[in-house]
């Protein structure tokens, strides 16, 4: 019995060490997390990561910048084209090796999440994607120079979302290794693909919630929307979308408000009805009708309680007309009879601006031109090319946002605005998730260990206490045998 009972005690014993040793890793662990730099890893290289032949004594009159009393760096970047300009004054190094000290920082600190691939690297433009997300409602937003929001007591301001993607494994075949997804018939278009030289063909899949091939390198924020939309309209739109969507959306896109409007239709009450752009699911717009002057309280109509009762005459397109064709004429090249009113141009529109709420290339392209003699440009080769409406082949459509628009960068305060009021599309934080994941199912596996040990060693020691006192009654000899 008493080697039974030991046996019995040693499975707890053994259970409890393992989960003495689990906690003893986690808090080397965290030691060196504590004990070695972290801020600004990306700002670091180690030496043995530093380009062959690099001369050391020839960085001492380069731009270093102090971390503290003891360290000091050269920010990662930089043309290195050396033609003398504030670029060259810092360290130049390639994609592999900008990345290799990120790589060697989340072995070390397992507390390290990346939802953002390292935007410092000077990817290629073919190698980039983007999409548009859809429209959050701010009230708050913080989004001057200095921090302020002056005009914020003028309305809820709309800001429009996009997100922008690298893939970090293209090979330089540009848009001939990916195929795009094609919203008409719901698969994946890979005519790019039929003219490229190399073998990768992968899905340029950024809108999945969890893509394989793309990474997040950030998102973007932009008040002034209809600047955002001109420059999409202009360059890729017009390469993506039919002859008859284009014309649409270059009209329609003058009628957006460009914030919170008055309108001379009164309620019953003699208030004032008001209208701006209202966002909708999954990145959708259409126009709203609000009864304050910062377009927050949406106007509820009136709903007929009996047969025959009249509707309440207060709708959009009642109190604003089909605006969005509104002074539509020969501009519009004669399409504007498809949507004779204001519900058949909303669906239209959003329609139309479903294909960017899926991945595209940065550099804008065509799947059309694919026929000899269909578009030449000036080397004579004219697959795939875009030939846009400013004048502009191929025009990197990201870049145009940036250097065209005034552009903010989203926050996680954004994000969570935009998860609670549900109206844009999802957003695929996937390494950030994936971390949450980890935390959450590695804390359960060890409270769940450290609970099944307790138990096990509870059951021993209440079992042994047992047989003790059944084996005392036993040797008291206090009742007769027979």
């Amino acid at each position: 019995v008493d080697l039974n009972l030991l046996l019995l005690l040693l499975l707890p014993l053994s259970l409890m060490m393992m989960l003495l040793y689990r906690l003893l890793i986690i808090s080397v662990m965290m030691v060196v997390f504590i004990v070695q730099p972290t801020v600004g890893v990306r700002s670091f290289v180690p030496k043995d990561a530093l380009p062959d032949g690099l001369d050391l004594e020839s960085l001492e009159d380069k731009k270093w910048i102090s971390y503290d009393e003891r360290t000091e760096f050269l920010a990662l970047l930089g043309d290195g084209d050396g033609d003398g300009n504030d670029n060259d004054s810092m360290m130049h190094l390639n994609q592999q090796q900008h990345r290799q000290p990120q790589r060697r920082q989340l072995m070390n600190n397992p507390y390290s999440t990346q939802p953002y691939a390292d935007g410092m690297v000077d990817y290629d433009s073919y190698q980039q994607a983007w999409r548009y997300l859809g429209f959050i409602i701010d009230c708050f937003g913080l989004d001057d120079d200095d921090g302020n929001n002056d005009d914020a007591a003028g309305g809820c301001h709309r800001y429009l979302l996009w997100a922008a993607y690298v893939d970090l494994d293209y090979e330089g075949g540009g848009i001939t290794e990916y195929m795009i997804w094609d919203k008409n018939s719901q698969w994946w278009d890979d005519t790019a693909c039929q003219y490229g030289s190399g073998s990768r063909c992968v899905k340029m899949d950024c809108h999945l919630k969890s893509p394989k091939n793309f990474q997040l390198l950030g998102i973007f924020k932009h008040k002034s929307y209809d600047d955002w939309m001109e420059q999409l309209f202009k360059h890729e739109g017009m390469c993506v979308w039919t002859n008859q969507e284009y014309s649409l959306m270059q009209q329609a896109r003058e009628q957006w408000p460009e914030g919170c409007t008055q309108t001379e239709t009164v309620t019953t009450d003699g208030s004032y009805i008001y209208y701006d752009l209202k966002p909708m699911a999954d990145g959708g717009m259409t126009f709203g009708l609000y009864t304050d002057g910062r377009c927050i309280e949406e106007y509820e109509p009136y709903i007929p309680e009996e047969e025959g009762e009249a509707e309440d005459p207060i709708t959009v397109e009642n109190v604003l007309g089909n605006i969005l064709l509104a002074g539509s004429g020969d501009e519009n090249n004669g399409y504007a009879r498809y949507y004779n009113n204001f519900d058949a141009a909303i669906t239209a529109w959003n329609d139309a601006m479903g294909s960017f709420r899926t991945c595209q290339p940065c550099s804008s392209y065509n799947l059309l031109n694919t026929g000899a003699g269909t578009f030449y440009d000036d080397d004579g080769l004219g697959e795939l090319d875009c030939y846009d409406d400013a004048g502009y082949t191929n025009v990197n459509q990201c870049m145009k946002f940036m250097a065209k628009t005034v552009m903010f960068s989203g926050s996680y305060r954004d994000l969570e605005l935009a998860k609670e009021q549900g109206t844009v599309t999802d957003i695929p934080l996937k390494s950030v998730e994936e971390a949450k994941r980890q935390r959450v199912t590695g804390s359960f596996a060890t409270v769940s260990f450290f609970i099944a040990a307790l138990s096990v060693m509870v059951f021993g020691v209440r079992y042994y206490c047992m047989t003790v006192r059944d084996d005392d009654d036993a040797m008291n000899m206090n009742r007769p045998l027979v």
